[in-house]
């Protein structure tokens, strides 16, 4: 499953995207900027280190693993299309009180 076809199937989701390039917190906004094909930001923990990611390098990026909590979806993706087997995805988990 690539990022485009992650973002296809949860539309209205906030994404903190783990990338080769580093983090990338994707809402409304970022989603936007990426269906109209502009570079997003890649944080690598440093802003001398921050760099842009193009738009269809991103969205064609694999996605290895992903997991919902306190409604925000983390998802781990690689640039390595080798990596046949499906996303692991764990349901949105209720914590317990």
């Amino acid at each position: 499953m690539t990022v485009r076809e992650f973002l296809d199937i949860h539309p209205d989701a906030d994404l903190d995207l783990r990338t080769p390039a580093g983090r990338i917190y994707l809402d409304a906004a970022g989603r936007r900027r990426l269906e109209s094909g502009r570079p997003v930001i890649a944080d690598s923990g440093s802003p001398k280190t921050a760099v842009y990611v193009l738009a269809g390098e991103l969205l064609e990026q694999v996605v290895c693993s992903a997991y919902q909590t306190h409604g925000l979806w983390r998802v781990s993706a690689t640039k390595d299309h080798r990596v046949g087997k499906a996303a692991r995805y764990w349901p949105k988990l209720k914590m317990r009180r």
